[in-house]
């Protein structure tokens, strides 16, 4: 048997995974698959297929993935590896889609568009912050002037 060279995308991550018989050794961009993809939930999503079509233990996996962040490569990986699957045997097809894993996800980030609002939360905190500092500073300065018995005017703004 051959390499066999298959293409996986979601979001911004592509994933090119080679498929070829050996004793399941996953290798992701050089690096093991454990050190790779460290949370237990992204290493069922690559594996899922394998898992489904009791394939764990009987290929070699050598992935080169790029783009997007660890979840959208997880699953670029995973789709990548379910049309290997298929190809080497059309009858894991009838296997992985129900499960959903021959189907590519098409939802991408929805762009910027200006004259929209910004989020305000963030700089709201930090001004509250800042004005509680500037008050504890501001009393605290206080109390030093009163100890030093200067006459300090305070006017309170509304």
């Amino acid at each position: 048997m051959e390499r066999i060279h298959k293409i996986g995308r979601r979001k911004t991550a592509v994933a090119r995974v080679y498929l070829a018989e050996g004793s399941g050794k996953i290798t992701i961009n050089k690096r093991e698959f454990d050190n790779y993809f460290t949370t237990p939930t992204l290493r069922y999503k690559v594996s899922q297929p394998l898992l489904l079509t009791d394939n764990k233990e009987a290929f070699d996996i050598v992935v080169n993935v790029f783009g997007g962040g660890v979840t959208g490569q997880a699953e670029a990986i995973r789709l990548a590896i379910s049309r290997a699957l298929v190809e080497l045997n059309p009858e894991n097809r009838a296997i992985l889609k129900p499960e959903g894993l021959l189907t590519r996800d098409a939802r991408m980030v929805e762009r910027k568009k200006y004259g929209q609002k910004k989020k305000e939360i963030p700089i709201l905190k930090t001004l509250i912050f800042c004005a509680v500092s500037c008050m504890i500073y501001a009393s605290g300065l206080l109390q030093k002037l009163r100890v030093w018995n200067l006459e300090v005017k305070v006017e309170m703004c509304k």
